[in-house]
């Protein structure tokens, strides 16, 4: 009955939540706080002040969405309370609040693969967004990575009912989502030309065919359709990032920011007339904006790059993130992902494709190759996070409720299921670090990837206890030396340590990793060598005079 129906949906979807949330909780207890989780908290409290605008350069990205993580800090009388509990309850309220928010993502996961393929599909996929160790690993943290993606998902899944169902609360719940998303992350800005790109590619697949009167029909009423999203799109935008910048002005002129991007400098000095129009959006996301784009160019701030053993200080590493990709995806969830783009082609006509699958696989590409070969910063696979749920919405479809499973697929689902459960726990609680099986041996991960990648900071505890356990040895030392050394990896790698300019970093520990092989591993993110002798001095090399 329905009724029986609804229940044994709910009761799905309660065990799973119940098993994310135990999964995410219990494995922070022991977790220091990464890089920027208290640079978000920071703006966090400043915007609930009434103080949006970008003080510093680590501010560039943070973002209003932040501010969920410090309410359940907040005296809610006056404001921030006087008697403010410590920076690390602060955290670990926050991080709750991103666990409660990747819930949230996870019942649309399996809500969007319900309405595709059927309660089975949508089950499957919600197992496979569960057992995601790189959504576990960030929706713990205090960062905007999991807004981000959830966002993404959430707007590409009211934008692809509103094609199929054109209503105006529909076109609302679009509209909003979309503008809502913009207070997540900057990167969300791709919603906007995505959007249009998906709308043109779905009223090109529905009118080709038509006899040409209908076919003029329809187009006009796709333009209409689309137009009208379009002016409520604007309208709604700006008033939600005017809300979600609180206290920031609005109107400003572009003629005076002091951009720092060639894009944005481009903008006001080729299009007459542009640099005096006030534009209706606040000061603090424009210069965000602006700001993210220099960084995204230039990769200024994000250390040195690491990619399979090379380092680069400068420039960037073509194709990075379909390493990150191969490496730090689970290899079952790879070949699940592989299996349902194949049954696209098998089993797809090209208009049913663009109604369903279209608005998955392309924002999910998009977002990987443009982060690959367009941008500078990578310094994690949590740059691409935003398209690993959709992908496993995809994977939905091998579950179609209107298809028939083979017996090699039926042999073949459970088989994967189980090695991805069994790899995903094997690096609990150290999700950040995760890497499959490609990467054997586990001390030697900093071969192929480094960075947030694996060490972000977060195991500082880790180390703390080891070195209550083994006093004699000695951490990150400035100069060589003989006995038990422990290095962290982005130190080892030469990709960041505080305080030392990138060439000082990449070569502080040149002696350990080109003579030495670690021994062991702390939490993943510090390696313990044993050093009994010294490797000869460097040779100094004499410029020709």
């Amino acid at each position: 009955s329905t009724s029986k129906r609804r229940n044994s949906i709910l009761l799905v979807l309660s065990l799973f939540s119940a098993l994310f949330v135990g999964i995410a909780v219990t494995s922070i207890a022991n977790k220091t706080s990464t890089y920027d989780e208290a640079f978000h908290l920071r703006y966090a409290e400043r915007l609930l002040s009434g103080d949006s605008l970008r003080r510093e350069a680590i501010d560039d990205s943070k973002m209003p969405f932040s501010v969920l993580n410090i309410i359940p800090s907040l005296n809610l009388e006056n404001g921030i309370d006087e008697q403010a509990p410590s920076f690390e309850t602060k955290l670990y309220r926050g991080r709750l609040v991103t666990i409660a928010f990747a819930v949230l993502l996870g019942m649309y996961v399996w809500k969007w693969s319900y309405e595709l393929y059927g309660v089975h599909a949508a089950t499957f996929s919600l197992f496979l967004y569960t057992f995601s160790p790189n959504i576990m690993a960030h929706a713990r943290l205090v960062t905007t990575d999991i807004y981000a993606s959830g966002m993404t998902l959430i707007s590409l899944f009211y934008f692809w009912r509103f094609c199929k169902h054109s209503s105006f609360v529909g076109s609302l719940l679009s509209a909003f989502s979309i503008a809502v998303s913009q207070l997540a992350k900057f990167s969300c800005i791709f919603l906007y030309p995505l959007g249009a790109v998906l709308g043109l590619v779905i009223t090109g697949a529905q009118i080709t065919g038509q006899e040409n009167s209908i076919r003029r029909i329809s187009l006009a009423r796709a333009l209409l359709r689309y137009v009208g999203l379009l002016a409520l799109l604007i309208v709604i935008s700006v008033i939600v990032i005017n809300a979600g910048f609180y206290g920031s002005p609005s109107f400003v002129p572009l003629s005076e920011y002091s951009f720092r991007s060639s894009l944005f400098q481009s903008l006001v000095r080729n299009i007459p007339g542009i640099a005096h129009m006030p534009l209706p959006l606040p000061v603090a996301y424009v210069d965000g904006l602006d700001y993210v784009r220099f960084r995204d160019m230039t990769g200024q701030g994000f250390g040195s790059l690491y990619l399979l053993g090379e380092l680069r200080m400068s420039g960037n590493f073509p194709g990075y993130f379909l390493y990150a990709f191969l490496f730090k995806v689970p290899l079952p969830t790879q070949a699940l992902i592989l299996l349902s783009i194949i049954s696209i082609f098998h089993r797809s006509r090209w208009i049913d494709f663009c109604r369903n699958e279209l608005f998955l696989v392309l924002p999910a590409a998009f977002i990987i190759i443009y982060m690959s070969y367009f941008s500078n910063a990578q310094a994690g696979i949590r740059f691409i996070l935003p398209a690993i749920p959709l992908l496993l919405v995809l994977c939905g479809r091998l579950f179609d409720s209107e298809t028939t499973m083979s017996t090699t697929m039926r042999t073949t689902i459970p088989c994967l299921s189980i090695w991805l459960v069994c790899s995903v726990f094997s690096y609990y609680p150290h999700f950040i670090s995760y890497m499959n099986e490609l990467v054997w041996d586990r001390r030697f991960a900093y071969h192929y990837l480094s960075d947030s990648n694996i060490d972000w900071n977060q195991n500082r505890n880790y180390l703390s206890q080891y070195l209550k356990k083994y006093p004699h040895a000695l951490y990150n030392p400035e100069t060589p030396e003989t006995g038990t050394i422990i290095v962290s990896v982005n130190a080892l790698t030469g990709v960041w340590i505080y305080g030392l300019s990138k060439e000082q970093t990449q070569q502080r520990y040149k002696w350990l990793r080109d003579n030495y092989k670690p021994v062991d591993h702390i939490a993943y993110s510090y390696l313990v060598y044993e050093v009994d002798t010294l490797p000869p001095p460097f040779p100094i090399v004499l410029e020709a005079e």
